[in-house]
């Protein structure tokens, strides 16, 4: 067996750095990241809210800093999480997602992200408790420094896998914080990686559920029965 060394980690971890992004909305900002070299960006449903577009900071604060609209096309308001698309042509650097379920406690992980629009700012900690409960929902808790402006962003092993979104904290509790498993994006990760851009922003999306209808859409979102609004409508739009 080969034992990888600190430097090897390290350097891991500064190569994730380079796929996570800063999300940009009328209401504030929060962070992100690429899962997919075409631009295929994991955040937070409540950095997005019941916006359609934001705009992503890739590189943020160095030479080849980009700023790169981008569009939500998928959502979930329990698990609070969104999938959008940046509407432009990559290839981009992204995280490979790891495997949430073989995490234990007291594992070493990272949380990168915007704190306070302190970007690329990574904070480490351990695995609180692989499946610690929280709003209903099985979560990765740990005691990683993650505050306003993390939203959205990645929770990662050693060997730079994401294996999370950080999404929520329980009070002032060092050792509750809690990020959604990747596992349950799982599956609108593949279908929205099978499909491509232009395929998922062209499917009827509902801001209220986050339901997206690829196929056959209606006058009414099949999911929770809500109208979709004027202009809700996925168009493509360049870069802000």
């Amino acid at each position: 067996m080969v034992v990888s060394s600190g430097a090897d980690s390290l350097d891991r971890i500064g190569a994730a750095v380079s796929g996570v992004v800063q999300v940009v909305t009328p209401d504030g900002t929060g962070s992100g990241f690429l899962i997919h070299p075409d631009g295929l960006v994991v955040t937070a449903r409540h950095v997005v809210g019941n916006e359609r577009g934001a705009a992503v900071r890739l590189f943020p604060q160095r030479p080849e800093e980009r700023k790169i609209g981008a569009m939500v096309f998928r959502s979930h308001s329990h698990l609070d999480y969104a999938l959008m698309w940046l509407l432009a042509d990559g290839p981009f650097p992204f995280l490979r997602i790891g495997a949430p379920m073989k995490l234990r406690h007291a594992q070493t992980v990272y949380a990168i992200g915007s704190p306070a629009g302190l970007v690329n700012t990574v904070s480490r900690g351990i695995v609180s408790n692989p499946q610690g409960q929280f709003k209903g929902v099985t979560c990765v808790q740990t005691d990683a420094a993650i505050d306003h402006g993390n939203s959205g962003g990645p929770l990662i092993t050693e060997e730079g896998e994401a294996v999370a979104v950080t999404l929520w904290g329980y009070g002032q509790f060092d050792a509750a914080k809690f990020c959604v498993p990747l596992d349950y994006l799982t599956t609108d990760i593949v279908t929205a990686a099978g499909y491509g851009r232009e395929r998922c922003l062209a499917a009827s999306y509902c801001v209220t559920c986050g339901f997206t209808e690829y196929d056959e859409p209606t006058w009414f979102c099949r999911n929770c029965g809500a109208i979709p609004r004027e202009g809700d409508s996925t168009e493509e739009k360049g870069d802000p």
